[in-house]
């Protein structure tokens, strides 16, 4: 049978099963959309340093990097704030549902407290009205919970939904604006005469970040290869060992 909301809200594993699911598809939508934006920075970088290496059009490459940069930096505010937003979701659910109330607690010890002095009547009295009091009483925090967690959980929707929201329109923003400014830089450049760059000190300092990252991946491919190299050594001796062992136990055996 399908069950409602309210019904559903009343069980904490289904309420922290709701808060968990939306923070995991706030989560993964923002890995996907920072996924997709790096992969489009890469493909861009590669362009360019094979243009530069090829062709040498300083004034494209300078246009090409800076939207790069400006991409990159957009998608990282972006993604500091959705992560921002969903730990201060998490926090706040977290606070709210830890504080709980115990009125009906202190009522009911300052009554047996005060009862001590007392006849038996009246203590069965108040302890008949404390009862009463702790039944109504758990009634309205069981109510005033069950609203609590759904207003929670719907803010918590609104939430992932408005962080989607602006992941998705700044990622369009961003890419429709960078398309139009290169199409529009282009344009002005094969129509236009270039102004006057340093050309050779372009293609100097783009080829020595070039060479600098040939050289970090060398030096880290080789130190790879080298701790590798150790490791299968050391095991080929360790499974010799074991075997040269294993066989002279058996010869001692026989």
């Amino acid at each position: 049978m399908r069950q409602s909301w309210p019904s559903l809200l009343k069980s904490s594993s289904s309420f922290w099963l709701v808060v968990v699911v939306v923070v995991v598809v706030v989560v993964v939508v923002v890995v996907v959309v920072v996924v997709v934006v790096v992969v489009e920075v890469v493909v861009v970088v590669v362009v360019v340093v094979v243009v530069v290496l090829v062709v040498v059009v300083v004034v494209v490459v300078v246009v090409v990097v800076v939207v790069v940069v400006v991409v990159v930096v957009v998608v990282v505010v972006v993604v500091v704030v959705v992560v921002v937003v969903v730990v201060v979701v998490v926090v706040v659910v977290v606070v709210v549902l830890s504080r709980r109330r115990s009125r009906c607690r202190s009522s009911s010890s300052s009554s047996s407290s005060s009862s001590s002095s007392s006849s038996r009547s009246r203590i069965s009295r108040r302890s008949r009205r404390s009862r009463r009091c702790s039944r109504s009483s758990s009634s309205s925090r069981s109510s005033s919970r069950s609203s609590r967690r759904s207003s929670i959980v719907v803010v918590v929707i609104v939430v992932a939904v408005v962080a989607f929201v602006a992941v998705v329109a700044v990622v369009v923003v961003v890419v429709v604006v960078s398309i139009s400014t290169c199409g529009s830089l282009f344009t002005d450049i094969f129509t236009t005469k270039p102004p006057d760059t340093p050309y050779p000190e372009m293609v100097d300092f783009v080829t020595q970040v070039v060479s600098v990252m040939v050289y970090l991946y060398e030096t880290t491919s080789s130190m790879v290869r080298q701790c590798l190299g150790h490791f299968s050594e050391d095991l080929t001796v360790k499974m010799d060992g074991r075997r040269f062992l294993f066989e002279s136990t058996k010869m001692e055996q026989l």
